[in-house]
Parts: C-alpha cells; structure tokens; sequence
C-alpha cells in the first residue's frame, strides 16, 4: 500500500523548459560561451538537474554562484511563462483526499519556489513536506537527498518503508534514485524523458502521460 507521494517540480508539476532552456543560452552567451544546437539539446535533456551539475558538464569555467544570479534575475523577468502541467493539481488533490502524505522534492532553492507556485497556481498547503536544494545533504539525484525526504516522512508521520513511497518525476535519473532508495516509481512523460527512455531502465515504472 502506497503511503506517501513524492513529487518532482520542475518538468512534473510545472513547464519550466519552455521558458528555462531559452534563458540558460542566453545567460551562457553574456558569459562568452555561446552553445551550439547539439549542446542547447544537451540542456534541454538535462534540465531539472542541479545546476552545479549542469554547468560542470556543460560550462565547467563559469562559476556557477555568479551564473545563477544572473539567471534568477532574468527567470523573474519571465512572468507567466511557468505553468503548471495539466491536470498535475488536480492528481495532487486527489491522493491528498485518499489520505496519503505528498511531499515535493525540488532542485530549486526556497528564493524562488514560491513565486514558481503561486505562478502555477499550486499551494504550498498541498504538501505535507517541502524538500529543497537548501535542505537535504545533496541535491538530486543523489540517493542522499531522496533519504533525506524518507527520514523527514519517518520523524514526523511515522513512515519508515521506502516500499510505501512512490516518486513521481519526468527524469530517468530520478528513477535510479528512487530504486536505489528502495522507493516505487511513476514516470510522467511531460518532460526530458520518453516512455522508451524509461523502458529501457529494465525496473517496474508505471509510465503515464501527466
């Protein structure tokens, strides 16, 4: 029996490439480091990860602290252009009234996160628990920031199966973490991953398309 819900943000709940994607190019050209088609597709594949992650294998000469100012700066520019996915509320909704926990779990800092929801039209009232890039020990997806929001659901609800908790995510790199955590897995096709891309993990995914 599933006992709790972890949600991805960015690519899960809400669009943010479309309008994401377009800003890291922009911010990566005012640095002097213009990518080319094949390395924009690398970003768009990639987004979601953290960003230190992504400007090491993509632009590992920028210093990262100083690029995400500047794009912060701009992604607040960007009123209106993050919504939610379609029908992502109201599934939240759904599993709250079955009575099972929802957490989300996030790459993103707590600065922005509630202009990303309130602009999506998600409350922050949805989550039982809110797991940052500020909060855990490692960003995703390292497994350690997954056990973090297991050990958060173990202190204060008691849930202490990994086996009870199903991540939901757009990214293939969060279903190795979710296995590796001993968790189940949802795999939505509204973001970097294909129903092929998750397939071909070899692992029990249910797959749906938002």
């Amino acid at each position: 029996m599933i006992a709790g819900v972890v949600f991805d943000f960015d690519g899960t709940i809400i669009d943010s490439k479309t309008a994401g994607v377009p800003i890291f190019l922009q911010v990566a050209e005012e640095f002097g480091y213009p990518l080319s088609p094949k390395d924009a597709s690398r970003v768009a594949r990639l987004w979601g990860t953290h960003w230190r992650t992504l400007l090491s294998d993509l632009l590992p000469d920028v210093d990262p602290t100083i690029f995400l100012a500047r794009w912060r700066i701009l992604e607040k520019q960007q009123h209106g252009r993050f919504p939610s996915h379609p029908g992502a509320k109201a599934a939240i909704e759904i599993i709250r009234r079955t009575g099972r926990f929802v957490v989300l779990h996030t790459n993103r800092g707590r600065e922005l996160l509630p202009e990303r929801l309130k602009e999506a039209n998600i409350p922050q009232t949805l989550f039982d628990i809110i797991v940052t890039c500020d909060d855990g020990p490692e960003p995703k997806p390292h497994p350690d920031s997954l056990r973090f929001v297991l050990r958060s659901l173990n202190e204060r609800y008691g849930i202490d199966a990994p086996g009870t908790i199903c991540v939901v995510s757009d990214t293939c790199q969060d279903a190795v973490m979710s296995f590796t955590c001993g968790c189940l897995f949802t795999g939505v096709l509204t973001g970097t991953a294909t129903r092929e891309d998750f397939v071909q993990l070899h692992k029990p995914i249910t797959v749906v398309n938002s």
